[in-house]
This record gives C-alpha cells, sequence and structure tokens, in this order.
C-alpha cells in the first residue's frame, strides 16, 4: 500500500473514529486493570494486617492473664499449617529474646536482629516489618506489657 493510498484512507471520518475509539478503549482497560489491581492489593494488605492484629490481642491478652507461661502455653495449642504461619516472640524489659516461635523456613528474616530494638510505650502498639533476602516480609507488631516485656506477632506476606 502506498502513502498516499494510505493518507486517502487515515482522512475517511470513519477510520478516525475507529483508531480514537479503540485508543480510548484501550486506555479506559488499562486503567480499570491498573485501579482493580490497587484495590485487590489494599484490601489483601488490610485483611492480613486485620489477621495479625487479632492474633496480637489473642496473645496480648493471655499476656496480662497468665504472663509468659500463658503465652508459651497459647503457642503450643496452636498447631496445623495455618497456626504455624504465625511469628511469636516475647522479650523482656531490655527486648532481649526470651521466648520465640517462629516457622523453620523464616530463618530468612533473622529474627535475632529484633534483640534490642527499640519498641513502643506501654500501651501503644507499632507496626514494622522484617525483610528476607529473597523479598518478602514479616509484618509484626510490636506492643510492651505492663510489665515491662515486648510481645511481638507477625505474619509473612509471602501468600
Amino acid at each position: 500500500m502506498s502513502f498516499a493510498r494510505l493518507s486517502s484512507v487515515l482522512r475517511r471520518l470513519s477510520v478516525r473514529l475507529t483508531l480514537w475509539h479503540s485508543l480510548l478503549f484501550m486506555g479506559s482497560a488499562i486503567a480499570l486493570l491498573v485501579l482493580t489491581y490497587a484495590l485487590l492489593r489494599n484490601r489483601a494488605a488490610a485483611t492480613e494486617h486485620y489477621v495479625v492484629e487479632s492474633r496480637t490481642n489473642q496473645y496480648a491478652s493471655e499476656y496480662r492473664r497468665a504472663g509468659l507461661d500463658g503465652v508459651r502455653h497459647l503457642a503450643t495449642l496452636r498447631r496445623g499449617r495455618a497456626q504455624q504461619a504465625f511469628f511469636v516472640r516475647v522479650g523482656d524489659a531490655q527486648n532481649h529474646t526470651v521466648f520465640l516461635r517462629y516457622a523453620e523456613d523464616w530463618a530468612e528474616f533473622h529474627p535475632e536482629k529484633l534483640d534490642g530494638q527499640p519498641v513502643p510505650p506501654p500501651g501503644k502498639r507499632t507496626w514494622n516489618t522484617l525483610p528476607s533476602d529473597d523479598g518478602t516480609q514479616l509484618m509484626f507488631a510490636s506492643e510492651r506489657m505492663p510489665d515491662g516485656g515486648v510481645l511481638q506477632v507477625g505474619k509473612a506476606n509471602e501468600e
């Protein structure tokens, strides 16, 4: 097809309208896909946050009721794959680990890095992440307990 013939085809209104509508449709479809992805990603993150917060509340209640032994007991009661997904750490007043339960394949998160890290004041909960070498992150909540101990509960975001 010669340039002159192509030029005459592009001058026709029906061809120009078809091209404009095609571009508008593709742009709208891409925008819709990006928006859907962003909304789903935010919803998944909010759900994970809620799950970790709920589990942190359970462990914090048990810690207040029965101390470290209560947390140990609750952690041993929780069996199964879904329960193993949770990281639980209790630190003393200086935030040195006194209890740690995490899945064996989480060694890449290096939970020993949490020893001695600053923690929130009593009554306040903070959210942190601990990156691994493969790009996943351990999202966890930290809370200082009334006796000065530190409770940290989290979950990996690899799902």
